[in-house]
Order: structure tokens, then sequence, then C-alpha cells
């Protein structure tokens, strides 16, 4: 590390107290670049890099990676009944029973207001259903949270390039819950935006009573999609 910082700040021989304070004020910036303040996971501008990159490994070497996006069910009315200085206490609670029970090469952040996302390389659509139930469980069964009546909806999804490469080409879920004009070329099953995955299963497990966890590929084409249809019609 020192011999890095002083690379970057272009000494031959930098003052070893001057080295302490650089290392300091880059690692400073470093977690203000990466780490929500509030929960401690991390934000979801460094998230999105992360996937990215995750997303490209899993692709080159045919593996399954996994993605879970979670809400707390009904926050608003928490904060409005409880105020928002309880609603932070809870939201760290929610982030430090996710950061405690995801593997070392899982990676967490806070995608933004009550919403949580957890990034799972390697990992099987099973795989990442059980991890899911867990945390679930882990949070409606929190004292702390079960005082404030806290659940979770959350959405599962799944990506091999390889499988799913293999499949026929068929009306995807995501055409069909989307709103009309958006783009075409993500209709095909092969092509649906990870993300979007997750977020039409949380839409599907908030619809379907909530406190529950729903994988992209158990959602009904028939009920929800079709009532989602007619709301953008």
């Amino acid at each position: 590390m020192v011999d890095w910082i002083k690379k970057i700040i272009g000494k031959k021989e930098a003052d070893e107290e001057k080295i302490n304070i650089d290392v300091k004020k880059i690692a400073k910036l470093y977690y203000l670049a990466t780490v929500d303040t509030k929960t401690q996971l991390y934000n979801y501008r460094y998230f999105s890099s992360v996937l990215k990159h995750e997303m490209a490994v899993a692709d080159r070497y045919g593996r399954t990676i996994s993605l879970l996006l979670l809400d707390i069910d009904d926050f608003k009315k928490i904060n409005d009944k409880h105020g928002y200085l309880r609603g932070d206490e809870i939201l760290q609670m929610v982030a430090m029973i996710i950061k405690s029970n995801i593997r070392i090469s899982d990676v967490a952040a806070r995608f933004g207001g009550e919403e949580f996302v957890v990034l799972m390389p390697e990992t099987s659509s099973q795989e990442a259903k059980k991890m899911a139930e867990r945390l679930r469980g882990f949070i409606a069964g929190d004292k702390f949270l079960a005082s404030f009546g806290v659940t979770t909806s959350i959405g599962i999804a799944s990506h091999n390039k390889k499988k799913e490469s293999a499949l026929p080409t068929v009306k995807s879920a995501y055409e069909r819950f989307m709103p009309r004009g958006t783009s075409a070329s993500n209709n095909s099953n092969g092509n649906i935006d990870l993300f979007e995955k997750a977020n039409i299963a949380l839409r599907y497990a908030k619809e379907h009573g909530k406190n529950r966890c729903v994988e992209y590929d158990e959602i009904s084409r028939v009920s929800f999609l079709e009532r989602i249809e007619k709301q953008y019609s």
C-alpha cells in the first residue's frame, strides 16, 4: 500500500506521516464512494459495477448467477406511525440481518429507500430461494422488527446465458408486465435484465400477500400479469 501511495503522489521518498494521512484520505474517499452510510451496506452505484463484472464472468464461463431484491413491506406506514428515526433503525437492523447471513462471496447493497439487493455469484435458483427464505424468516422473526410488524417481500431471479440461449424464444413476462414503449430488445427470455426479472418477481410477491419470496420463473402468467396489463392499457 505504501509503495502504491508513493506512485500516486509521485514521490520517491515520501514522508511517512504524509503517507499515513494520504492513506486515510483515500480510504475515506473510497468508503464514501462505495458504502451507504446509513446501513453500512454497499451503495447501488458500486453494486452496479460489481453486477456488470459478475454478469460478464458468468456469461464467459457458463455459470449461473442469482439476484435477490428485498423490499420492506408497508414501510411508509411504519415511518408515518413511528417516525423517521425509528424507520432508520429498522433499515439498519434489516441491513445487519442481511449482512450477517449472506456468504462472503455474495454482495449486498441498499438499492434505495427501503429496498435492498443481494448478488449471489455461482448460485442456482434453488440455492437463491433457500437464502431468500432464510433472510425473510430472520427478518420476520427478529424481536425488535416484529414489534413494529416488519416483514419483507423478496423477488428472486437467476441467469445462465448458456442454458437460456438453448430455450425457445417466447413472449416473456417482461414484455407483458412493462408499460408500452419498453424496448423490444429485452423481450426474448435470454435477454431480460437480471434486475428486471427480480423486480417483476418482487412486484408479484407484493401483489400476492407480501412477506413472501417469489422466483421470476414461478410467476403465473395469467391473473397477475393480465391485471397489470390492463393497468397499462
